[in-house]
């Protein structure tokens, strides 16, 4: 009888497995200002993937808004940011514009707050 080696089949199930959705973030899980900003970089990066502009293009409004009305993967997305940043300016550490820009990335993502 021929033996089968199950590590690479294992191995294809980890990296699958260990692929999430970032609206299913835990959002109580992220403990510092970089964890939340990294948090929301996923979800911005998501965001621009399924819209196919950037936030900052002049056309991701008008994307935006027609995405919110008819797909419930990009709504949950804005739903997560939503609760991201709830936590990042409800939590005990200190948020300002200068801590959120020296975390990895802060400084791509800062102009995105408020898009």
């Amino acid at each position: 009888m021929r033996k089968i080696n199950y590590q690479p089949i294992i191995g294809l199930l980890f990296f699958a497995s260990c692929s999430t959705n970032p609206s299913e973030i835990e959002v109580s899980s992220l403990e510092t200002l970089c964890d939340h900003v990294e948090a929301l970089g996923e979800i911005y990066d998501e965001m621009e993937e399924i819209m196919g502009v950037t936030r900052m293009d002049e056309r991701a409004f008008e994307v935006y808004n027609k995405l919110w009305a008819e797909s419930e993967e990009f709504m949950a997305l804005d739903q997560k940011e939503d609760e991201i940043k709830y936590s990042m300016s409800h939590n005990t550490f200190r948020f300002s514009e200068r801590l959120f820009k020296d975390c990895p990335k802060g400084e791509k993502y800062y102009p995105w707050l408020n898009k």
